[in-house]
């Protein structure tokens, strides 16, 4: 399920709410003793139950249509923290705020969060939706450690240079890497002269070295080349 999948659900359900909304206030007495008159406009039932919870701040379900209503995010998801951090709520109300949590965090991608998220919401009402979710939450994760897994050893398997200059003549290469093999007679680091086409053209590349990291083809290139003046970059092999 791709992350629009997702962001359409999610708007799916708080239109659901939002209507829900609508027979909610119809079926409330205000504090004032009136009763709500039916309504049809969504804007017109979110503001409904805003003076519900107005009128009782203890009334959660209304604050949780409340923060459906809202457009903005952050303000809905502190509504849902402070549903989900009030023990005295129904667990259904509670499992469907941890809901709302996890699908902001889905939509931020940061999968982790929104599966703790979705988890709480199972533990508080157990549905096939959260179940599904979860285990959603889990494939992306797996697929995430697995790709960090191959960067790694696709890191430990490389290793880089120090590029010194690129020239279109070979000549003008193989001089200026002698020059080179003579300022490094003592110290154990190999300097090669390799070809390379780019565009249609042919370089040919004066390179030092051969390095485990970046950082040690940094360090070398600091204490070896920048004090004789020479520029270098830093390249995987």
């Amino acid at each position: 399920m791709t992350k629009w999948n997702y962001f359409l659900s999610h708007v799916h359900l708080q239109t659901q709410w939002s209507i829900a909304c609508i027979f909610f206030v119809s079926t409330i007495t205000y504090a004032a003793g009136s009763e709500a008159n039916p309504i049809s406009r969504i804007d017109s039932s979110c503001q409904k139950c805003a003076a519900v919870y107005k009128a009782d701040s203890s009334n959660y379900k209304a604050l949780l249509m409340i923060a459906a209503c809202t457009s903005k995010s952050g303000a809905a998801l502190e509504m849902y923290k402070q549903i989900t951090a009030t023990d005295s709520v129904s667990d259904s109300i509670r499992s469907i705020a941890f809901m709302r949590i996890g699908y902001y965090y889905l939509l931020k991608e940061e999968f982790a969060t929104a599966r703790d998220q979705f988890s709480e919401a199972c533990r508080f009402a157990p549905t096939a939706e959260c179940s599904q979710i979860v285990r959603t939450c889990d494939a992306y994760l797996q697929g995430q450690k697995v790709k960090n897994s191959a960067d790694a050893v696709a890191d430990n398997l490389s290793s880089y240079t120090l590029q010194i200059g690129s020239f279109s003549v070979i000549e003008n290469a193989n001089a200026r890497a002698k020059q080179l093999e003579r300022m490094f007679v003592d110290v154990s680091q190999n300097v090669e002269v390799s070809k390379s086409t780019v565009a249609d053209k042919v370089f040919f590349r004066v390179r030092v070295g051969t390095f485990p990291s970046p950082a040690e083809a940094l360090v070398f290139g600091e204490k070896y080349l920048k004090s004789h003046k020479i520029t270098f970059t830093v390249v995987r092999e």
